[in-house]
């Protein structure tokens, strides 16, 4: 994946971004959800991972890079789903000023 660049013919991948909201339970407690905002076409870079021992349990964090288009909306805040697995965005670069962004992404640990 070349990050200083984007062409419609590598974007092969379905992404669905989703960004955070907050809202209120039965018992008016605010609780933080995610809505989906929009299925994307993207480029997916899978990227390295480690394993680690968190809770008694041997854990494993995977780690993806994903090209999409421009977008204005897009914040660290949002996840993002591709082959129904939920990603944290982690960092947000953007290629060429206004062509496209790059997402860092890492699995949401269940």
């Amino acid at each position: 994946m070349d990050a200083r660049n984007i062409k419609a013919s590598d974007l092969t991948e379905r992404v669905t971004l989703r960004s955070f909201t907050t809202a209120d339970d039965a018992a008016n407690n605010p609780i933080d959800t995610y809505a989906d905002e929009a299925t994307v076409w993207a480029e997916i870079e899978q990227g390295g991972g480690r394993e680690f021992y968190a809770s008694q349990q041997i854990q494993n964090e995977s780690k993806i890079r994903v090209k999409i288009w421009w977008r204005t909306d897009v914040t660290v805040r949002w996840r993002l789903v591709w082959n129904n697995v939920t990603f944290e965005i982690t960092d947000i670069k953007e290629i060429i000023r206004h062509r496209g962004l790059v997402l860092e992404c890492k699995k949401v640990l269940a």
